[in-house]
């Protein structure tokens, strides 16, 4: 199992670039939790997709709002 950043997808992370772009720092949190799995989460508690296509499906509505 990857771990740690190295679980996140190259896709993830040139999608969380742009929303972090967009939005600013802190806005969104881009993370793994202790089961390696990519996580987002609205500002540092929140979490609002968990899975790195679940993921990647919230960072894509990001975008486009």
């Amino acid at each position: 199992m990857k771990k740690g950043l190295k679980a996140i997808g190259e896709e993830t992370k040139r999608l969380w670039y742009g929303v972090n772009e967009k939005y600013g720092d802190h806005k969104y949190t881009l993370a793994v939790n202790g089961l390696g799995e990519a996580t987002l989460q609205k500002g540092y508690t929140e979490e609002i997709a968990r899975g790195e296509r679940e993921v990647q499906k919230k960072l894509k509505e990001l975008l486009k709002g």
